[in-house]
Parts: C-alpha cells; structure tokens; sequence
C-alpha cells in the first residue's frame, strides 16, 4: 500500500488506496445551501482532490481526508469535492461529525452506512 501525504498552507490530508467496494460515495445537497455561492481560493487543493478523484476512476482507488481547523472551509471544499466526484460516476455518501458530548462511537461512520444501507436493494447487500 502506497502512502503519499500532501500538505499546503491551509489543508493537509493523506492519499490511501482502498478497495472498490469502500469507493461508493452520496451526498445531500439540500444540507450544503452554500454551494449556490461561488467558491474562490484553494486552487492548489482542488487540483490534488480531482487528481484523486481522476485516479479512482482509472482504478487506482483513493481516501482523501481533509483535516484543518474549525471555520477554514472543509466542508465546502468537501462540498465541491463530492460534487465533481458526482459528476465523474460516483456515489457520495455524507457523515458528519458532532462536536458536542452524546454523540455514540463512530457516528460519522454510523450515517455514511446507514444512508448507503438505505439506499441498497438486499440483493447487492
């Protein structure tokens, strides 16, 4: 397994091969009403996310995580990621985290599973 940190001024964030299966991706833009605003800045880190993005789709498959301080524009970023990756085929899938006490275990991953479990027919479960 390949691992290549990439690291700019504003975000850092780390490239893993994953398998196929872990690819699928969905998001809800009904929750992200910023994404009518334009976006500016974050050139360099938009051109590594669709890079990603292009080499999971030629099959070499990626995790991005985009790690920064509160309030620097992660979630538009991951906004305008998800939406390109939608726009290349693929599925995304949103968990959030919770910054307050009470939220269980893993509840990002609790969301992201249970969306795509929502979303499967038993079948292809």
């Amino acid at each position: 397994m390949q691992r290549r940190v990439c690291r700019s001024s504003r975000l850092r964030y780390t490239r893993i091969p994953v398998s196929e299966k872990d690819s699928s991706l969905r998001y809800s833009p009904q929750l992200f009403p910023s994404s009518e605003l334009s976006f500016v800045g974050r050139r360099d880190e938009m051109a590594m996310l669709r890079e990603a993005v292009r080499a999971a789709k030629a099959g070499q498959m990626r995790l991005v995580a985009v790690a920064e301080e509160p309030g620097t524009g992660k979630t538009r970023t991951a906004l305008e990621l998800a939406a390109h990756a939608e726009q290349n085929g693929f599925q995304v899938l949103w968990g959030r985290c919770y910054e307050g006490e009470g939220a269980p275990p893993y509840w990002p991953w609790v969301q992201i599973l249970r969306s795509f479990v929502a979303r499967c027919n038993a079948d292809s479960l």
